[in-house]
């Protein structure tokens, strides 16, 4: 039993391999992953733009301000304008990088969506409708109910790992496991006409390969910058996933 239990984990871990194997190898699935770093990039920038030319402006009345104080301290008013400028533009670009996941997420959404179709379509011969407009809604008022529960949950193990500090953060990393391998499951499960109902019906009869699968997508997360990159080969390993659980039924 508990060689099938390690079996079962490393299979489902090794879809996330077999989804990021589909999406590079595949170039024409690869418009649906760049349009959306264009367009997350072009907001940094912006962003990014606005909080130099912001400090910069604060810079400037700083150094009239220090340059009006007495000679002994005056002489650093140039030295404090710059360093608010190169402080500024430091945090910004820290801020950029460990939101960039959740803002890549938040772009790809729509095109995610394309890039499932195209894979249904290209690798399973199966040409999904797109959902219409009340069939978005209730998807999107179940994945959001699902996203703020796992939130909840992931502050109430961040809190036990205070007080338990060797079972907190193995209870905070398998919970999150399992919660980011069925997210990853989601978009793949409501195209193809499942309510997260359905899902979670199916996937727990396979939770140490939706375990497997989602230690390699929490992993990914931990890593800055990873999930821009392997995020659409997390979304077809769990299109694949899916596919291979619903075929044994």
């Amino acid at each position: 039993m508990r060689i099938i239990f390690i079996s079962d984990y490393l299979e489902g871990f090794c879809m996330f391999f077999s989804g990021c194997a589909i999406f590079f190898r595949d170039r024409s699935l690869w418009k649906y992953a760049l349009l959306p770093m264009l367009l997350m990039t072009a907001a940094y920038v912006s962003a990014i733009g606005l909080v130099v030319y912001l400090s910069a402006l604060l810079a400037a009345k700083l150094e009239a301000w220090i340059a009006a104080l007495p000679r002994w301290i005056s002489w650093i008013a140039g030295f404090a304008a710059g360093s608010t400028v190169v402080i500024a533009f430091l945090l910004a670009l820290v801020v950029a990088v460990f939101t960039m996941s959740a803002a890549y997420e938040i772009f790809g959404g729509p095109f995610f969506d394309r890039l499932i179709l195209r894979y249904e379509k290209k690798y399973r011969k199966t040409d999904l409708a797109e959902p219409d407009w009340k069939q978005t809604l209730c998807f999107l008022r179940e994945s959001v109910c699902y996203s703020v529960t796992t939130f909840l949950w992931m502050i109430f193990w961040m809190l036990t790992g205070l007080v338990l500090p060797l079972a907190g953060p193995v209870m905070l990393f398998l919970f999150m496991s399992y919660r980011l391998g069925v997210a990853c499951v989601m978009p793949t499960g409501f195209l193809c006409g499942m309510r997260l109902k359905e899902q979670r019906t199916l996937l727990s009869r396979h939770r140490m390969r939706l375990l497997g699968f989602g230690s390699a997508a929490y992993l990914v997360q931990l890593i800055p910058l990873a999930p821009v990159l392997l995020l659409p080969g997390l979304i077809l390993g769990g299109a694949e996933l899916l596919h291979g659980l619903a075929e044994e039924r």
